[in-house]
């Protein structure tokens, strides 16, 4: 390790990444704010914005909110100050599918010319939100224990594939304002009072797996059981925006269910992906063990 460094190995996630509190606290664990645009201003998520403020505007406004990726020039200015603590870096970025996030990094990390000597690997992971918190959690695990930096990023590449992700949308209106889906399917969906599940795994694109009536957990559940085999352990994580009594009951369900897997946190979805969603939304995010 050179003189200066403090640690072998840094850890970088955009902000779309929700993650347990305290791997936020960890020192070389650093966060690349995207940025959500609102009424003319503009704010780096979690810098500018808290997720409180974030929802409370998104309730209050009539105008929808847009985002934008973290730039290559920002993700190149986060890299070198790593480097001041860190020997190498490991960067976990949300789905390259509609986000150009992974490809600015990618463009960040050629840009690095002093650091030539030290390694970046940047990981697409394929996913969004809790899943990418549940792979930065095992693979901090491994760098405590005192794995290395190549056994880190291969076991990093082999779990983003095996992470399963399943949302749901409680409100079209969110997927139309966003432009995720027409206008005339998303007002179908709508009058229908219809909720999408999608499906992130494998680093695909994520697929449609169905639709349940807005509010019907157990429904979601069903789903939920049809793609996540029940005899494998998993670590889990909820994430969810002001979705509490939804998210009670399906913690029940899961304990209930998946009996040898451990719920690592339940956090509150951050802004970039609440833009998209909206109020009510959740997504439960499996890693096997």
């Amino acid at each position: 390790m050179d003189l200066e460094s403090k640690f072998t190995i840094g850890f970088v996630v955009d902000s779309s990444c929700d993650i347990a509190p305290e791997l936020l606290e960890k020192p070389n664990v650093y966060v690349a704010p995207l940025s959500i645009h609102f009424e003319g201003e503009s704010f780096r998520d979690g810098e500018e914005i808290t997720k409180d403020q974030f929802y409370k505007k998104l309730t209050e406004s009539k105008k929808h909110p847009s985002t934008s990726p973290v730039s290559d020039t920002q993700f190149y200015n986060i890299f070198r100050r790593s480097f001041i603590e860190c020997d190498h870096l490991i960067v976990l970025t949300l789905t390259s599918i509609g986000s150009l996030t992974y490809k600015n990094a990618l463009e960040a990390k050629s840009r690095l010319i002093e650091e030539r000597q030290k390694k970046t690997e940047v990981i697409d992971t394929g996913s969004i939100s809790g899943t990418i918190g549940l792979v930065l959690k095992r693979l901090y695990d491994d760098y405590e224990c005192g794995k290395s930096f190549e056994e880190i990023v291969s076991r990093a590449q082999t779990l983003v594939k095996k992470s399963i992700l399943i949302s749901y949308v409680d409100d079209v209106q969110y997927l139309i304002n966003g432009g995720k889906v027409s206008s005339l399917k998303g007002l179908f969906a709508k009058f229908l009072k219809i909720s999408p599940l999608l499906k992130f795994s494998d680093g695909k694109p994520p697929e449609n797996i169905g639709k349940v009536k807005r509010g019907e957990v157990q429904a979601y559940f069903d789903h939920v059981k049809k793609h996540v085999a029940n005899n494998v352990s998993y670590d889990i994580s909820f994430t969810h925006i002001k979705a509490d009594e939804y998210v009670d009951k399906l913690v029940t369900l899961i304990k209930e269910t998946y009996a040898q897997s451990n719920i690592q946190f339940i956090a509150t979805t951050g802004p970039v992906l609440g833009t998209n969603v909206g109020l009510k939304s959740f997504a439960i995010s499996f890693l096997p063990k």
